[in-house]
């Protein structure tokens, strides 16, 4: 069986945790893993059953050939991989788990890194994209070239290129997916936005409830803008997302705007919904979810592997969004209890989860 292509764009960090159980500060033992968002997405696609791409920028060192043997080890086609000189850097994410009442600590070391040095020039994108049928980038890649205080986006280049490069029935997905440490407000909104009206044609968005509010001033239902992110508790309900929906549509000519909402009781108990809107039609989750959390780090990328899949095996359509929808619930919950970003899915397994059938006995 022959299946559609996933391509993401994006930087493969090596994330430093604590494997002796001290801080960041104390620790003379680490774990080295791979993380990054757009590449973990690539990952649980793979992982899910469809064939995955990813084009990144990679130091020609052992760190840069240890990204390339992951992307091999879960079936990720590096073919695209751009190697720059063996003193590039490689970016760095250094993260110390948390334990309630204490918070994660995540530090980047991104700047000037190998990746968001990434020409347009460097990928033949028509090659690159010739078989593409869904197409996916985030505010994270966008934001690197501000984070290094470059006078040139490189990778808004790339994205714009790879963009109009895809053919024409090939889906774009942009995930807002914000980090304050890389670029302010101000930066995000008129690059995101430069994505979003330069004809570039994407029809999904994967962003918040209170993204909408901070970034494009948005209520919801009854709440402001101010009371959404005040706190104000909200659920998911047909009407006010078709509304809210038809504003991006109207602003940006979205076709597809996809949420996700995760209440944070404590480090190791999270709940989860999500709620995806197509042309003005919605899907909710059934009920809101309740998983222990191992490590907090790849749930969102688990989701969005998960709504890919049901895109890619049916289209961007109501079937699609649905199956894709329950596939990315069942795989946050399967993901957070995983140690590390990548989210090592099995299809079996997360069917059987989101069919509401799964058992904690052990399997033998």
């Amino acid at each position: 069986m022959s299946h559609p292509v996933f391509l993401s764009i994006g930087e493969v960090m090596i994330r430093d945790t604590p494997q002796d159980g001290e801080r960041l500060e104390r620790t003379r033992s680490v774990h080295l893993s791979t993380a990054g968002s757009e590449f973990s997405i690539a990952v649980g696609v793979s992982r899910l059953g469809n064939q995955s791409r990813f084009i990144t920028r990679l130091p020609d060192n052992p760190y840069g050939r240890m990204i390339q043997n992951v992307a091999h080890e879960q079936s990720v086609d590096s073919s695209y991989f751009v190697w720059g000189q063996p003193t590039d850097l490689v970016g760095r994410y250094l993260y110390e788990v948390g334990v309630s009442p204490r918070a994660g600590v995540g530090i980047y070391q991104r700047k000037f890194s190998a990746a968001s040095l990434l020409d347009a020039k460097s990928v033949d994108w028509k090659l690159a994209l010739k078989d593409v049928k869904l197409f996916h980038t985030s505010g994270i890649t966008l934001g690197l070239s501000f984070h290094s205080e470059y006078t040139k986006n490189y990778l808004l280049e790339c994205v714009l290129n790879a963009s109009s490069a895809r053919g024409a029935d090939a889906l774009f997905g942009l995930d807002i997916n914000y980090r304050g440490t890389l670029w302010s407000k101000e930066q995000m909104l008129p690059t995101v936005e430069t994505v979003l009206r330069s004809g570039s044609g994407v029809q999904m968005l994967i962003t918040s409830i209170e993204d909408c509010a901070n970034f494009f001033d948005l209520g919801y239902g009854k709440l402001s803008p101010k009371d959404i992110l005040a706190g104000v508790q909200y659920t998911f309900e047909p009407e006010p997302l078709r509304k809210l929906s038809e504003e991006f549509l109207s602003r940006y000519g979205l076709r597809c705007l996809c949420l996700t909402k995760r209440k944070i009781i404590s480090s190791s108990l999270n709940t989860w919904m999500s709620a995806v809107v197509l042309d003005g039609q919605g899907v909710i989750s059934e009920k809101e979810l309740q998983f222990k959390v191992v490590d907090r780090l790849g749930g969102g990328d688990a989701w969005a592997s998960g709504l890919y899949t049901g895109i890619l095996e049916e289209g961007l359509t109501m079937e699609g969004i649905s199956k894709g929808l329950k596939l990315g619930d069942a795989a946050v919950c399967f993901q957070q209890t995983l140690m590390f970003d990548l989210p090592i899915l099995n299809r079996k397994e997360v069917e059987l989860l989101a069919s509401g059938n799964a058992s904690e006995r052990v399997q033998r």
